[in-house]
C-alpha cells in the first residue's frame, strides 16, 4: 500500500487485530518523507510490520523503472521493475536499505 494512502488503507487490516496506532503512523509518514528526499524516489510503499519480542520493525520499499547494467555483450533484454527494501525499528524510525540476497544465499 502507497505510503500516501497508509492511514486509508489501514481499515482494511484492521479487522483481522493487525493494525498500527496514530503516534507508529505518525513516525513512519515522516520517516518516510526522509526517506524520499535521501533516495530521491517519487512512491514509497509500505510492506508491513513485523512484531518482534523486543521491539518491532516497519518495513517499505520502493520500485526502481530502470534497467540494471547488463553486460554489453549479451541482448538487452526487458525485466520487471526492481524492488528496494527499506527496513526501520520501533525504537529509532530511522529506516535504512535491506541487503540484497544473492541466488545462491536463498538457497541455503
Amino acid at each position: 500500500m502507497e505510503i500516501g494512502r497508509l492511514a486509508a488503507d489501514l481499515k482494511y487490516v484492521e479487522v483481522n487485530g493487525v493494525t498500527i496506532n496514530l503516534e507508529e503512523r505518525s513516525r513512519i509518514d515522516l520517516s518516510c518523507l526522509q526517506l524520499q528526499a535521501d533516495i530521491n524516489q517519487g512512491s514509497i510503499y509500505f510492506w508491513g510490520k513485523i512484531r518482534g519480542t523486543t521491539m518491532d520493525y516497519f518495513i517499505v520499499y520502493t520500485l526502481s523503472q530502470s534497467l540494471d547494467q547488463q553486460d554489453p555483450s549479451e541482448p538487452v533484454t526487458a525485466s520487471l521493475p526492481k524492488k528496494n527494501f527499506y527496513w526501520c525499528t520501533s525504537q529509532n524510525y530511522t529506516f535504512a536499505s535491506l541487503p540484497s540476497v544473492k541466488p545462491e544465499q536463498a538457497c541455503q
